[in-house]
């Protein structure tokens, strides 16, 4: 999510990606990126308390990719969860 986020967007947006249960990232979705020209790291995929306080506290979009995530309550004060 992170990789496209940052592809589509560039230096319009920051974006950072996070999961419920920090995991490795699935070598099909990697190579479907790079498919498309998205770099993605081979890296461990964060826990979403990894996140900064700074960039939480201005959190604009929440987009959550599974149903039955588990997230913190937010305090920025104008986030929108998609």
């Amino acid at each position: 999510a992170q990789a496209l986020g940052r592809w589509l967007f560039g230096e319009y947006a920051q974006v950072e990606s996070a999961g419920s249960n920090a995991s490795s990232l699935h070598p099909v979705a990697v190579e479907v990126l790079r498919e498309i020209g998205v770099s993605a790291p081979q890296n461990e995929i964060r826990h979403y308390d990894q996140l900064s306080p700074h960039f939480l506290d201005h959190l604009d979009y929440l987009i959550l990719l599974c149903a039955e995530a588990q997230i913190p309550p937010l305090t920025s004060p104008h986030v929108q969860q998609l």
